[in-house]
């Protein structure tokens, strides 16, 4: 059963600011807001990906943002509903001073790296062990890796990366998929919230 769709009605998914969300998010006690960071390093594609899985565009030249950006998903999930908070974290925010105050109250996270650049894998898990330290709820935050510009590979070379994204795991990630925002045949990231919607509800001891 699906959870999250990239259906697109209404103002259901349009950028948002979190003053707003917090007072939607108290119209209803069966209201919950989750927070859910998208970070990695400058140019892996974060924003691209968010665009593609909230409005369904891609943007053939982007430049990376220098800020941080809100999307949110709204969904009805067991008779609740449920305010997806995404919050974009630019690509240098991880040598700042801030990000603990952007980390805070956040109860799941993706990494992104780009497929295409190593040093960007590597930094994943300089991200994820920067996630832990500075989050609060870090002992149960759920992190998924997501292995974008998937489509760049071919043939035995997406046979190796699979077999480094398995490696991943063993650096602390729940699960890593495989995403792309300009190739849906290859995108997973549907698939990805889905596991990650499932993991915060497991942690947060709601009825499924």
């Amino acid at each position: 059963m699906a959870i999250v769709n990239s259906n697109n009605n209404g103002n259901t998914n349009r950028i948002i600011l979190n003053e707003e969300i917090q007072q939607q998010g108290n119209r209803n006690r069966e209201e919950q807001i989750f927070k859910i960071l998208f970070v990695g390093e400058p140019a892996v594609g974060k924003t691209s990906l968010l665009n593609r899985f909230i409005y369904s565009l891609f943007f053939e030249n982007y430049t990376p943002n220098q800020k941080i950006l809100f999307f949110l998903k709204t969904i009805n999930y067991s008779g609740r509903v449920y305010y997806l908070q995404f919050w974009d974290i630019f690509g240098t925010a991880r040598t700042g001073v801030m990000t603990r105050v952007f980390y805070s109250d956040s109860v799941g996270a993706f990494v992104v790296c780009d497929v295409t650049r190593p040093e960007t894998i590597e930094a994943a898990i300089a991200w994820r062990t920067d996630l832990i330290n500075k989050n609060v709820l870090s002992s149960d935050l759920p992190i998924i890796l997501l292995a974008n510009k998937w489509d760049k590979l071919k043939g035995g070379a997406a046979n190796a990366m699979i077999n480094k994204m398995n490696l991943m795991l063993q650096k602390g990630f729940t699960k890593w998929f495989p995403t792309s925002a300009c190739d849906l045949k290859t995108n997973k990231l549907s698939e990805a919230l889905n596991e990650l919607f499932k993991q915060i509800i497991n942690i947060r001891q709601y009825n499924l």
